[in-house]
């Protein structure tokens, strides 16, 4: 019985950025559903602990909403209430993940050739 080697394909830099934006995306989602699993599970067994506070009682507020605020005021000179700080605060999460990514799927794609 004769086996014929397949011929390999050559690495794609291109496919190797698809490859890690989607998976730099899907690790942000898993992320953030680990993290509103522990958030969830802290609450219940709190035993009367509460929540990290600035020293004027208020909640710490994320950092990606505190990342999107600044992106906003540096770029467009735009103050961003509550709701808008929520959204660009998972705009800024989803594409730092993204962008995380790209550090290591291509260069592994490159190493490959």
């Amino acid at each position: 019985m004769e086996y014929t080697w397949k011929k390999r394909r050559r690495p794609s830099v291109w496919k190797g950025a698809a490859a890690g934006v989607v998976d730099g995306l899907v690790a942000s989602w898993v992320m953030n559903e680990f993290s509103s699993l522990m958030k969830a599970v802290a609450e219940s067994g709190s035993n009367g602990h509460k929540q990290k506070t600035k020293g004027n009682g208020q909640q710490q507020e994320d950092p990606t909403m505190t990342t999107a605020e600044k992106i906003s005021e540096a770029v467009a000179d735009i103050r961003l209430n509550e709701q808008q700080k929520k959204k660009g605060g998972t705009v800024v999460h989803y594409a730092f993940g993204a962008m995380m990514a790209q550090f290591t799927v291509p260069p592994r794609t490159l190493l490959l050739r």
